[in-house]
């Protein structure tokens, strides 16, 4: 569809208004690269617009119904983050169509909501990953020790009713048990020592873990992005690794292009781990060593917050941690593989608290 030049608004009838989204949909691919998943949050923030216009009957969109969307959406009680969200996606179909067609931009200019810079989630201290990394052990303990119980209860109940008991699905469960514990502490490493999302281990292949000049790198394909790049892990971290690949490589055969994290389960042996399995698996070890929440004193209002500890936190916590230890900004956003500077800096902002020196700079001359 061509969109008459000069005109200030576009239709919100069917055949007009996604005829022109879809229209952007295909621009933003061909130009920009946009992923199916972005142009899905796209159409659905277009589609709870629309169905507003026509709840009011507004055929004919302009500036200042734009404005009183943005009402609609402080009546609506949602965050900022989510206002922002939705204003964002019509700005940019706006400007596309003021560059592409000639339209007047009457989304630009209108003001979104000011963000608290504050994470919503919690970071944990070399302390606090030192004993997340502890307790695999003790849950594989816990597991060995259940499965026992389980085959004595077994046992039991058939001698009880005369049967023969067989228990030699003990020892099976007991290696299973220790192969998984090896298989989580290596996740682990990865996303605390690696700094990597779960989506990103997800998709992890064996061939993956690579040594380069004598140093260890996972060839990572990360978040948006079109290509692999090189995330370098330390020598421990991979060596946990290492230790899972070995105690699998006994049981499975593995190939250069299997999954280095996979389910152990038995209808999904050998299937790579999804992104919600790997969260959930991260939220059991943290409520395991009783690291669910953390307690923060608000830089916006003072007071004292609970953050809770997801397994995004591990990434922001090899920021936070080698930010305190030395590392540059620099070396924290390659890291990271962020595009922005100043996306790394949120990440550190939280930790410059614990070691602003102003305070002691000036003790030290008047006390």
């Amino acid at each position: 569809m061509t969109v008459q030049k000069g005109a200030n608004e576009i239709q919100t009838s069917e055949d007009k208004f996604w005829v022109v989204v879809y229209e952007w949909f295909d621009s933003l691919v061909k130009v920009k690269h946009r992923k199916p998943r972005t142009l899905k949050v796209y159409r659905y923030n277009l589609g709870v617009f629309k169905a507003w216009l026509d709840a009011e009957g507004i055929r004919e969109v302009s500036r200042q119904n734009i404005k009183d969307w943005v009402g609609v959406m402080d009546s609506k009680g949602w965050t900022p983050s989510t206002k922002n969200l939705y204003l964002a996606t019509i700005r940019s179909l706006y400007t596309w169509l003021a560059n592409e067609h000639g339209l007047p931009n009457i989304a630009k200019g209108i003001s979104g909501w000011e963000c608290s810079r504050e994470h919503k989630r919690g970071t944990l201290n070399t302390d606090d990953m030192k004993n997340l990394l502890e307790c695999v052990p003790e849950v594989t303990k816990k597991r060995i020790e259940e499965a026992r119980a389980k085959v004595e209860a077994a046992k039991v109940k058939a001698q009880k009713n005369g049967k023969v008991f067989n228990g030699g699905w003990l020892a099976h469960y007991e290696k299973n048990a220790r192969l998984q514990g090896l298989r989580d502490k290596a996740i682990l490493a990865a996303l605390m020592a690696g700094g990597l999302r779960t989506i990103e281990i997800t998709r992890l292949r064996v061939e993956d873990l690579v040594q380069n000049g004598g140093v260890c790198f996972l060839n990572v394909l990360g978040k948006g992005r079109d290509e692999a790049e090189l995330v370098k892990i330390s020598r421990k971290a991979e060596r946990v690794i290492r230790a899972w690949l070995d105690a699998r490589e006994s049981v499975d055969v593995v190939s250069d292009d299997s999954p280095l994290f996979c389910s152990l389960a038995n209808n999904s042996f050998g299937e790579a781990l999804t992104s919600l399995s790997i969260s959930r698996l991260v939220k059991q070890y943290l409520k395991e060593a009783g690291l669910k929440n953390k307690e923060y004193k608000s830089r916006d209002d003072g007071k004292i917050k609970v953050k809770p500890i997801v397994a995004h936190s591990l990434r922001a916590s090899l920021a936070t941690q080698a930010h305190l230890k030395g590392a540059t900004l620099e070396q924290i956003k390659q890291q990271l593989r962020h595009k922005n500077l100043a996306t790394s800096l949120l990440y550190i902002e939280e930790a410059e608290k614990f070691v602003n020196p102003c305070s002691d700079l000036v003790s030290d001359a008047i006390f």
